[in-house]
């Protein structure tokens, strides 16, 4: 299965190190928010497979009788 998660921290890292290395206050905002907002996906993206985990379980159970 996909890390789609860890892809987005690895895109995160991958700005901050880009704006770390920009001389420009623009850009390292940018990179900043840009990072942050790679951040925040990531965050939603795990809680997301949380809840879609969870419910898989509980249908499972429901359907084979274990939860009634």
């Amino acid at each position: 299965m996909p890390n789609i998660p860890k892809e987005c921290r690895e895109e995160a890292s991958k700005c901050m190190h880009l704006g770390q290395t920009s001389t420009s206050p623009e850009m390292k905002k940018a990179y900043a928010d840009l990072a942050e907002t790679w951040l925040e996906l990531a965050d939603d993206l795990e809680a997301l497979q949380r809840l879609i985990a969870s419910r898989a379980l509980t249908l499972i159970k429901r359907r084979t009788g274990s939860l009634r």
